[in-house]
């Protein structure tokens, strides 16, 4: 879903990112912030984030740093 919200692009895209999204933005947070959803959304469950609190501690940190 964070995939889907953040790229406005289908499931079965993933883990394409549409240019647009990021050509004006293209900076290290946007990039930051990809690796975040593509970690949550990793097909091999073992290298997701264990907990939400985990991806929410990530995401933090990034607000935190570029926020």
């Amino acid at each position: 879903m964070l995939y889907q919200i953040a790229t406005g692009l289908g499931e079965g895209e993933f883990p394409e990112i549409p240019l647009p999204c990021f050509r004006k933005q293209r900076t290290i947070g946007s990039l930051a912030f990809n690796q975040i959803v593509l970690k949550a959304c990793e097909p091999d469950f073992r290298l997701r984030y264990r907990t939400a609190e985990e991806m929410r501690n990530a995401l933090r940190l990034l607000q935190g740093a570029f926020g």
